[in-house]
C-alpha cells in the first residue's frame, strides 16, 4: 500500500520512477519508502534498456513510449519477490537472456506462495506483458488494502481508480 501511495504521488507530479526493485525500497517504522529517483522522468519516449536488467518492464526493455504501467510492473515485481523470495525474472533460467521480460511470462505468484486471490491476481496482472492490460496503481493499491483487510473508512485507493491507456 505504501509503494502504491508513493508512486501515486509521483505520478500526480508528472514523474515516473522507472527503477522499482527491492533494493530501492526501504522499511522504516512500519512504512515502506521508495528511494533512488535517478531514472525518474516524465512519461514519454525512452531509449531501450534503461533501468535494472531483471526488473525492466517490457516497454522499458524495448524502448519507446513509457507511462505509469511501467511503475505498476515495478511494484508488482517487488510484491512478487516479497511474497515468494524469488524474482519473477532474472533467475538461473534468465542468465543468458538480454531482457527476460521480453522472452517469457512470469510464473504465477500462486505457484510459490498462497495469497488472497485478489492480491495474487493484481500481482500477476501487474506483470502482464501488455501495459494496457496491467491494473492501475490505484487498482493495485486497492487489492493490497483488501488483502490487509483495512476497514472501508481507511481505504484510500478504492475510490480513486484511474486509467492511463
Amino acid at each position: 500500500m505504501h509503494l502504491c501511495s508513493a508512486i501515486s504521488y509521483l505520478h500526480g507530479q508528472g514523474v515516473l520512477h522507472l527503477d522499482l526493485k527491492p533494493s530501492n525500497v526501504i522499511a522504516e517504522a512500519g512504512r515502506a519508502k521508495i528511494i533512488d529517483l535517478s531514472l525518474a522522468r516524465p512519461p514519454g519516449r525512452m531509449r531501450p534498456g534503461i533501468g535494472t536488467w531483471c526488473h525492466l518492464a517490457p516497454e522499458q526493455a524495448r524502448g519507446g513510449e513509457v507511462g505509469p504501467p511501467a511503475d505498476v510492473w515495478g511494484i508488482a515485481g517487488v510484491l512478487y519477490e516479497a511474497a515468494t523470495a524469488l524474482t519473477p525474472f532474472g533467475g538461473e533460467d534468465d542468465e543468458d537472456v538480454e531482457f527476460p521480460s521480453l522472452q517469457r511470462a512470469a510464473r504465477p505468484v500462486a505457484h510459490d506462495r498462497r495469497l488472497p486471490a485478489a492480491l495474487a491476481a493484481a500481482i500477476d496482472g501487474g506483470l502482464d506483458a501488455q501495459p494496457c492490460d496491467r491494473p492501475t496503481v490505484a487498482e493495485l493499491g486497492a487489492a493490497c488494502e483488501q488483502a490487509a483487510q483495512l476497514p472501508a473508512a481507511e481505504r484510500r485507493f478504492a475510490a480513486r481508480l484511474g486509467v492511463w491507456c
